[in-house]
């Protein structure tokens, strides 16, 4: 994964939130390496990274550590979910433009999702 696509910067700017979530430690990972490439780009969103934690874990089998460590798809979800709930409270000025600009792209519209992105980034 490293190094990055220099073409997430560009996607990731149409969005409110960017979240990693990978399988190994975090620190130092990919979602390190994510956090940094937007940071270079100038885009400031708010990074997400899912991950083990740098610690000595019990032993135990894969599926019952990564609930022990909160990495369920459930728990994943979840906290984004709460993730977008803070920023559409602290900024919902953002959230319509996103919503259009997900629908937009959703209808294949290309012209009007670049400009709903357009809108979004003006925010």
């Amino acid at each position: 994964m490293k190094p990055v696509d220099p073409e997430l910067p560009g996607l990731a700017a149409r969005h409110r939130l960017v979240a990693v979530v990978e399988d190994n430690v975090r620190t130092g990972g990919v979602g390190a390496a994510v956090a940094q490439t937007l940071r270079d780009a100038e885009v400031d969103l708010p990074v997400r990274t899912f991950g083990i934690p740098e610690a000595f874990l019990a032993h135990a089998k894969r599926g019952e550590v990564l609930a022990d460590i909160g990495l369920t798809p459930a728990e994943i979800a979840g906290r984004i979910g709460a993730a977008l709930t803070r920023i559409e409270a602290a900024h919902p000025e953002r959230a319509g433009a996103a919503a259009e600009a997900r629908t937009a792209a959703r209808a294949g519209t290309a012209a009007g999702a670049r400009t709903a992105a357009a809108k979004e980034s003006q925010a």
